[in-house]
Order: structure tokens, then C-alpha cells, then sequence
């Protein structure tokens, strides 16, 4: 299961419920250490009624980005490092990893300043995130 939280702070909010009334068997947080490639969220697997179920909790922003980046960068990486060679998949993988910081200042209240989008992104891919 996904579920979805509106920022940090309703994320956290359900973290702490989710502690409360489950029992916690595996916590993968990337929350407090993202993956390289940029990815936040936080993973559990719960026992209920005896069985293990996953949970994913993550904002709207975090579930755009990583829709974004699993759509045109990861989904099929051979075809996408082909169609814009390795300087522009570098490039987009580091347009990713800004954004990811972009959107998680956004989710916890700050300000923040949209990074630029490069023309490869645009040309190649249809566009950034925003």
C-alpha cells in the first residue's frame, strides 16, 4: 500500500500512528538518508492479522517525483541513456536529484528556488516536473 500525505508534517503524523497501533516487523527510512538517485520516502512492512504488508508513506511531491523519474529515466535506463547519451543522462539524473531536494524544502514549510530545467530535459524528455 501507498499512502500519500500532504507534507513532512502529516507524513510524520502518520508515522508515529502507524508505530503506535502496528506492529513494526521492517523500516527502511530515506526520509532522514534519501537514496543516491534522490528518492524519499519511508517503507515498512507491518504484521496485521498475522500477516506482513508493505506500506509506503511519501508526500504528493515525492510521489511526482519519483512517477517522473521512473517514467523517463529508470522505467527503461538502455533506451534512455541511448536517447540522450550519457552527458544528458547525467545531466537529467542531476536535474532529478535537485528537484528531490527542491521538493522536500517545499514539504517541510521552507522556501526554495526551482532548479533550472536543462534543454535535454525539455527537448528529449517533454519537459521537467513543474
Amino acid at each position: 500500500k501507498r499512502i500519500t500525505f500532504k507534507d513532512e508534517k502529516d507524513l510524520k503524523g502518520g508515522v508515529e500512528k502507524l508505530k503506535k497501533n502496528f506492529k513494526i516487523i521492517e523500516e527502511e527510512d530515506y526520509m532522514t538518508k534519501p537514496q543516491k538517485n534522490g528518492y524519499r520516502a519511508y517503507h515498512f512492512t507491518i504484521e496485521e492479522k498475522g500477516k506482513p504488508i508493505e506500506v509506503q508513506f511519501r508526500t504528493h511531491r515525492q510521489t511526482k517525483w519519483a512517477d517522473w523519474g521512473h517514467d523517463r529515466l529508470y522505467d527503461n535506463i538502455n533506451k534512455t541513456k541511448e536517447l540522450l547519451g550519457e552527458k544528458g543522462y547525467k545531466d537529467t539524473e542531476e536535474y532529478s536529484q535537485k528537484m528531490s531536494v527542491y521538493y522536500s524544502k517545499l514539504d517541510q514549510g521552507l522556501d526554495a528556488e526551482l532548479p533550472e530545467i536543462p534543454l535535454i530535459v525539455t527537448e528529449k524528455l517533454g519537459g521537467g516536473m513543474e
